[in-house]
């Protein structure tokens, strides 16, 4: 048979200098970037990316293209670090990206220190411009898309006339929302970045539908930030302080919004009580910028704190949005506040779509961010069921029609249950019906000799991850998985949303098994409750076992299982057919799918993979005790190659199909894919020598290269 594969899928690299398992061979092997599968995803691109028009809106809230048809997302983040690299790492990474089946990249954090700017200078680097340029040319080439962050980490200087701009930190957030200078400078920059012809294309950004969206602002806000905004109550009153500028501009904003809301000093005292000071009047623009996390008494003083800020930020992305359609973008614009809280989220009015995050066991540290070891909890999110998990959360950002992008996810490493991450987004993003899905994030160079293979936020080589990449891209952009059947307008009252700090709550579960959407109303809405184990979606297609700590897709071109096994037998029916797998290996996922769109009763080309574990050589943690960030703490990363932990043993795994033997392998741990065409079957598995058979024909596995089978 012909084997239809991408050069150097990630179960080639599982055999090298990157990754391997515990009994395989290890081989040089120079390559750092694989392709997802040994299928080539490159069929659902439609080249060159922008040639049905601009992306727009239609009346459902939906992404669309201008014949009217559906346009869905699935990509990765490529951080500043991986975006200025030679042209040799673009090329390689644009052709396994295409190959793994992306068709969006998010360009992150381009304009930090090192990107497009130089720590305190004003000026964009030209030559990083173009390689800029060098990638998204090469993208449009290859079909897939590209998305612009306009404000993330620019750290903005005195040379660029901010006054204490060294004080503002990374993003001047959320000084960047009101600041006349701040947001002269960000039109500045959308300005000359969106106005610029690609020296390759010789298409000006905003003329260019390759580019899908623009997000004004990253991770920034009034309320996302509320240590920083609290700073500028403290500073109002201390004319040397560096943010004394900012606080008095604020405050000043503040009195004349109570103005307009309280026509004398007399009804402000009613609305206030005792939290209003004898010396302040709005009048006089006296009135004292609160703090968010100080406790006052009564609600009322807080509350319009809240909803006044709320109401600036609203003004900041109508401001920016305008201007960015002036100079002529055309394409939908969103920004991106917190995506928990409810303030927030009556912000987002002018946006075109929202877009948020959704990170399982994200790293936290003892002090300062990104200072010090690394602490982790190493926690199954199938065995939670809360509003801070995939689906509510998710769900949480739809507030009327609109797209929705969860344009950052990842279950980091060293999280073990990894397995279970890409099913489960791809299984919930499918049921709330979301517009885009983008993994965070994607290196494109690899690192030094002697330093991990696995990284938090770099999946290009994960087992667990990217080897299950390609096939839940091809699932969510196809829509295996079916919408809720019903959709919940989840409705909150005013003195809901602007109490602080006023989240999302109980009332999203219904996220587990019907789409949601929530609006500012009465504070009606009460749906019921979601009790028991499975949590079985309305479609009947998705099941989440908390208390077994699996979750179980069911779709006629999808079977999923996928999170701790238990070495019991799980099994899927569908109609008079039934797929059954029992496995020794404790933790994973199997993904069974179509490649031909029929349904998998009738399929004559499919694929089946599925991947366990996979840790650095090396790598060691520390139990951690009493008040400490995590219940882990990262002692050492470890280097490459990569562990996958599979070895030979008897009846390891064995997959039923209508209750006959189907597939077996003498395997635990470890990774092995296998893919069905008319012509032939292919098995390539990480690990050498494992014994199996299909449907009854018998292999030995070899670590460095496919095992063909006969029809």
């Amino acid at each position: 048979m012909s084997v239809r594969r991408p050069p150097v899928p990630i179960l080639a690299l599982i055999m090298t200098l990157w990754t391997v398992c515990a009994s395989a061979r290890i081989a040089i092997n120079t390559e750092f970037s694989p392709s997802s599968s040994l299928v080539d995803y490159a069929f659902l691109l439609d080249p060159p990316a922008g040639r049905h028009g601009f992306l727009t809106v239609d009346s459902r809230g939906r992404f669309v293209w201008p014949s009217g048809a559906r346009a869905r997302f699935w990509g990765v983040n490529i951080s500043r670090k991986s975006v200025f690299v030679e042209d040799a790492a673009i090329v390689r990474a644009v052709e396994t990206l295409a190959h793994s089946g992306v068709n969006l990249v998010r360009f992150e954090a381009i304009d930090a220190p090192g990107g497009l700017f130089e720590r305190g200078s004003p000026t964009m680097a030209l030559e990083r411009l173009q390689t800029l340029d060098r990638w998204t040319a090469l993208l449009r080439e290859r079909g897939i898309y590209y998305y612009l962050d306009l404000l993330d980490l620019r750290e903005f200087s005195e040379a660029d006339g901010v006054p204490s701009g060294g004080a503002l930190g990374p993003g001047a957030r959320p000084y960047a929302m009101f600041d006349a200078t701040l947001i002269r400078l960000q039109k500045d920059f959308a300005r000359q970045l969106l106005t610029r012809r690609n020296v390759f294309t010789g298409v000006r950004y905003v003329d260019d539908p390759a580019l899908a969206v623009v997000e004004i602002c990253n991770e920034s806000g009034f309320f996302l930030r509320s240590d920083a905004t609290d700073r500028l109550s403290g500073a109002q009153s201390r004319p040397g302080h560096p943010l004394h500028s900012y606080a008095a501009d604020l405050a000043a904003r503040w009195n004349r919004w109570l103005r307009g809301r309280y026509p004398s000093r007399t009804r402000l005292a009613a609305a206030w009580g005792a939290s209003l000071a004898a010396d302040e009047d709005p009048a006089s623009g006296t009135a004292r910028l609160p703090r968010l996390q100080e406790a006052v008494s009564g609600s009322g003083k807080r509350t319009d704190y809240v909803r006044f800020l709320s109401d600036l930020q609203r003004s900041y992305f109508s401001n920016m949005r305008a201007y960015l359609r002036s100079i002529g973008l055309r394409v939908p614009v969103t920004g991106v506040t917190s995506s928990h809280l409810l303030a927030d989220a009556m912000s987002w009015s002018p946006l075109d779509f929202t877009a948020g995050n959704y990170f399982h066991d994200h790293p936290t540290f003892a002090g300062k961010e990104w200072v010090g070891s690394l602490h982790f909890s190493d926690t199954n999110p199938l065995r939670a069921r809360s509003a801070f998990q995939s689906a509510p959360y998710m769900g949480a950002l739809r507030w009327g029609a609109k797209p929705v992008v969860i344009r950052e996810w990842a279950q980091p490493w060293p999280n073990r249950y990894r397995a279970v991450a890409a099913p489960e987004v791809l299984a919930y993003a499918s049921l709330q019906d979301l517009d885009g899905l983008l993994l965070f994030g994607y290196r494109t160079v690899p690192p030094a000799s002697g330093q991990p293979a696995l990284a938090d936020f770099a999946h290009e080589a994960d087992p667990t991850v990217w080897a299950l990449f390609g096939a839940c891209g091809l699932a969510f952009r196809r829509g295996d998985v079916r919408p809720g059947e019903r959709t919940v307008t989840l409705d909150y009252a005013p003195q809901e949303v602007f109490r602080w700090p006023a989240m999302i709550g109980e009332r999203v579960e219904a996220a587990w098994q019907e789409r949601i959407t929530s609006r500012l109303g009465h504070g009606a809405t009460r749906p019921r409750g979601t009790k028991g184990s499975p949590l079985v979606s309305s479609t009947g297609q998705i099941a989440r076992h908390v208390q077994d700590g699996v979750l179980t897709v069911n779709a006629p071109r999808l079977k999923a299982i996928v999170g701790e096994f238990a070495g019991k037998p799980w099994i899927l029916k569908d109609g008079g057919h039934s797929w059954e797998l029992t496995t020794r290996s404790p933790i994973g996922a199997l993904m069974v799918q179509s490649l031909d769109g029929q349904p998998l009763r009738t399929s004559r080309r499919w694929h089946a993979i599925m991947v366990t574990r996979a840790d650095n050589t090396g790598q060691r943690f520390e139990a951690m005790k009493g008040s400490a960030p995590g219940r882990f703490r990262i002692a050492a990363t470890g280097r490459a190659p990569v562990i996958t932990g599979g070895k030979r043993f008897a009846g390891g795994l064995a997959i039923r199909r209508d209750g006959k033997p189907w597939l077996s392998l003498d395997l635990i741990g470890g990774t092995w894919e296998l893919l069905v065409e008319p012509d032939g079957i292919a098995i390539a598995c990480d690990t050498d020598g494992i014994p199996g058979a299909l449907l009854g024909r018998r292999f030995v596995t070899r670590a460095d290269t496919p095992v063909e089978i006969a029809p």
